[in-house]
């Protein structure tokens, strides 16, 4: 086992539970195996932190995502936030590929992270909230046959989440008061975030249309 590929299993260790995170673990061990057989030239060598963290491609973001706290979901405890498109300077990621993903209406509550995980650094719902956002939104458009021009598939949400907070360590966004901002970079958070959304439990919640609220569409984007 490399020095980064220890690092990591124990970050992952720390952050997550037993079971999920040995699900974690297995996953990258797996990765790893991939590499091996297929060189370091091939696209399977994403799967380590430093490795994957230098292939991902940046994007750009525009604008920034206008929420209304609307709450709580119904477990009693996570706040609801409505996320609501700015139809003047509307939020938006596009991609390397000149692919843009602007959200439509609908409910978020940030990274999907355990709260008992929140105070750890990078792992707060909103340390990440662009990319979150961007996130959740394929999730949403796609469980409630919104934005039929940008769909993608299950593999592709979790790689779009790591190409947007890559950009945000690399590039930056604009902020309110108009200054540009970048992420300190956190290569290990960014591969473990990477695996958690490309877990199981991400997969069966991509499957399951019930774990998300469709709104009516309000965007004209």
């Amino acid at each position: 086992m490399s020095i980064n590929t220890a690092r990591t299993e124990r970050l992952i260790r720390d952050v997550f539970d037993s079971s999920f995170s040995n699900d974690l673990i297995k996953i990258m061990k797996h990765n790893k195996t991939i590499e091996a057989q297929n060189g370091p030239e091939s696209l399977a060598t994403l799967f380590l932190a430093d490795l994957f963290y230098n292939k991902i491609i940046v994007g750009k973001f525009k604008g920034l995502p206008n929420l209304v706290w609307s709450g709580q979901f119904e477990d009693g405890k996570t706040p609801k936030f409505i996320y609501v498109p700015n139809e003047t300077q509307p939020f938006q990621f596009t991609r390397h590929n000149g692919q843009v993903i602007s959200p439509h209406t609908m409910d978020t509550d940030g990274g999907s992270i355990p709260s008992c995980l929140h105070s750890l650094k990078d792992f707060g719902p909103w340390d990440f909230a662009l990319g979150y956002m961007i996130h959740d939104w394929i999730f949403v458009a796609k469980n409630c046959n919104h934005d039929t021009n940008n769909m993608f598939t299950f593999e592709e949400s979790a790689m779009i989440l790591a190409e947007c907070i890559k950009t945000m360590m690399e590039v930056g966004f604009v902020d309110f008061d108009d200054k540009n901002v970048q992420h300190p970079k956190n290569e290990d958070a960014l591969y473990i975030i990477f695996l958690a959304v490309s877990s199981w439990i991400a997969k069966e919640a991509w499957n399951d249309p019930d774990s998300y609220f469709c709104r009516l569409d309000q965007s004209n984007n």
